[in-house]
């Protein structure tokens, strides 16, 4: 089932509320795969980045900002209101 921007940022910060963590993002073509820790276990989201495309998860989560960065100068993808896409690492 394809998640929408809209459903998966209430699906993140529902896991914010909850005390969850982020811990990680990985890119797989226009796959997304965003992992939380939560309470001992690792939660799963996924994302089809269309037109190479995301919401940015750092007004959430300020640690994304270096990850986001990072898969923004290696594969091209572009997280809609991340405004430090063009900073170095």
């Amino acid at each position: 089932m394809k998640m929408s921007d809209l459903d998966f940022l209430h699906a993140v910060r529902s896991l914010n509320d909850q005390g969850a963590s982020l811990a990680g993002i990985e890119a797989l073509e226009n796959q997304l795969t965003y992992f939380f820790l939560l309470q001992g276990r690792t939660e799963r989201l996924q994302l089809e980045a269309v037109d190479q495309s995301a919401p940015s998860l750092i007004q959430i989560y300020g640690t994304a900002d270096p990850i986001e960065r990072f898969l923004h100068r290696q594969y091209g993808l572009k997280f809609v209101g991340n405004p430090n896409l063009g900073l170095g690492l």
